[in-house]
């Protein structure tokens, strides 16, 4: 039987519209549904609030001129079992030490561990042109205590030195928060501490947060020797005992291509490079089931990708073809073990009012670059209303592939303010729900591209 899927891609100055045609969803071995409506209210979200099957948000008012809000931080962990999620719920309040008003677009929440969640926001300041203040508000869940660093100006190092308020463009007012393309740091878990490192042009800087929201002196952990990046560089988490992974794509000299540098930097800072190579977007990189992923987009139908360990002595770099937007941030990638590839998926509908869909199909790709298998999880979030989709692909403790996607209600039109939600839904499926491929061939005319599957 032979399947012809027709991609339609208008593409306008630097989105993307794709128009995909259907393939019947499968059935899920099991799958789980949570949402939670929270009126008119201010919904805090990011796409680090929410771990497989667990859920991390906020309720604050929706005022906006405020030197004092008190918000809702929740967790909602469900599971398969058919009962009630459990959920836990611990009330903050951010209070501005400076006079300024308490940001509300930009507070953001993001999970810490086990129990814990960082709340990051920020005050106003007083004069055009001068940065924002940085606080942190820290949340046990266990417990319901609560700390926040003091306002800081050496906290402050932390944000991007050409960010001011006034900077915002028009992607920013179509995405809203989604991107987070405020300075979004990186948090690393220790026993009672946790370290925030972030990028600031022309080097990396790290700060320590201890368990009473006491924040050490902002130090310059890593010098950045380049010149400003045309893409912000990449920086994950592995251990305290291994340190991060560094991706960094410096500026080109037309008509050459980008080329992606991977380093390792080991917590005394000093940094190993791992491999590079050419690229056109943005990395996508999975930390699963102990291997490294990455996959650096070459164009809008191809990428290459490799998968390793680290210490391996060679790094080898294998093409891959899909359906990729504009940006090609919005396709996932999950590591699968025991030298069995990936898996990747498109997760569509970021809450832009000028993207319809793209694939929406869960693909397992070999190590050789082909696609094996497939299949439609039927995973999709809203057009009308618009809303924001964040996905993440895991493995269930039974062994199936799961997919989860959050979609969340933020965004609205001239700000005619309607109920804001937050649901989740998880779907797992068994390895004989996917689909054998025989053939997969991506046909490109123009802007016409062609997915042929058998």
């Amino acid at each position: 039987m032979s399947i012809l899927v027709t991609f339609l891609a208008i593409f306008a100055t630097v989105n993307g519209t794709i128009l995909l045609g259907l393939v019947s969803p499968v059935s899920a071995y099991r799958s789980l549904s949570v949402e939670r409506d929270i009126g008119e209210n201010y919904l805090v979200f990011s796409d680090g609030a929410f771990e497989n099957t667990t859920v991390y948000y906020g309720v604050c008012g929706r005022a906006t001129e405020q030197t004092e809000k008190e918000c809702i931080v929740r967790r909602v962990q469900a599971n398969f079992s058919g009962g009630d999620p459990k959920e836990d719920e611990c009330n903050i309040a951010l209070r501005s030490e400076s006079g300024g008003f308490i940001t509300r677009d930009e507070i953001k929440i993001d999970a810490l561990g086990k129990d814990r969640a960082i709340v990051r926001w920020y005050e106003t300041p007083g004069h055009f042109g001068e940065k924002y203040h940085l606080r942190f508000t820290i949340v046990d869940f266990s417990n319901c205590k609560v700390k926040t660093t003091k306002l800081s100006k050496d906290l402050n190092r932390l944000i991007k030195k050409e960010h001011s308020p006034w900077n915002k463009g028009t992607n920013w007012q179509f995405s809203g928060y989604l991107y987070d393309d405020f300075n979004k740091p990186v948090y690393l878990k220790g026993e009672d501490d946790f370290e925030v490192v972030s990028f600031d042009l022309m080097d990396v800087k790290k700060t320590t947060v201890d368990a009473e929201g006491v924040a050490s002196n902002v130090d310059t952990w890593l010098p950045y020797p380049t010149e400003p990046t045309v893409y912000e560089p990449l920086i994950l988490s592995l251990s305290k005992d291994k340190g991060y992974l560094l991706f960094e794509i410096p500026p080109r000299n037309w008509p050459e291509n980008h080329t992606l540098t991977v380093a390792l930097i080991q917590p005394n800072g000093q940094r190993q490079n791992l491999t590079h190579i050419e690229c056109t977007f943005p990395p996508l990189v999975s930390l699963a089931n102990g291997l490294i992923g990455i996959c650096a987009p070459q164009n809008f139908t191809m990428m290459k990708c490799t998968q390793f360990k680290l210490g391996d002595k060679e790094i080898n770099w294998f093409s891959v073809s899909v359906i990729l937007d504009s940006s090609g941030q919005k396709r996932a990638i999950y590591n699968l073990p025991e030298g069995k590839g990936f898996l990747t998926h498109f997760s569509t509908n970021f809450g832009r009012t000028d993207v319809f869909v793209g694939d929406k199909y869960l693909l397992k790709i070999g190590l050789d670059g082909k696609t094996k298998q497939f299949l439609d999880p039927d995973m999709r979030c809203k057009n009308e209303p618009v809303e924001a989709g964040f996905n993440k692909i895991f493995q269930d403790d039974q062994g199936n592939y799961c997919l989860s996607t959050t979609c969340v209600r933020v965004l609205y039109p001239n700000y005619d303010f309607e109920s804001s939600y937050m649901k989740l839904h998880t779907k797992c499926f068994e390895p004989d729900d996917f689909k054998n491929v025989s053939k997969y061939e991506i046909i490109s005319d123009g802007f016409l591209n062609k997915l042929v599957l058998e």
